[in-house]
């Protein structure tokens, strides 16, 4: 019984293990896309301003 228990605990903790890198490279992604485009707005900001219009 004990070995069916620390089976389920590995389990549990790789599923939360996992969930938590997920998380933390959709977070990573956002934010360089966020300054990606900030750049890109510094550099050319003729093309994402005033052109949309």
């Amino acid at each position: 019984m004990l070995e069916v228990g620390a089976h389920w605990g590995y389990v549990i903790a790789a599923y939360a293990v996992t969930v938590a890198v997920l998380g933390a490279l959709a977070a990573f992604s956002m934010i360089a896309s966020r300054r990606a485009r900030r750049e890109l707005e510094a550099l050319e900001p003729r093309r994402y301003g005033e052109e949309r219009r």
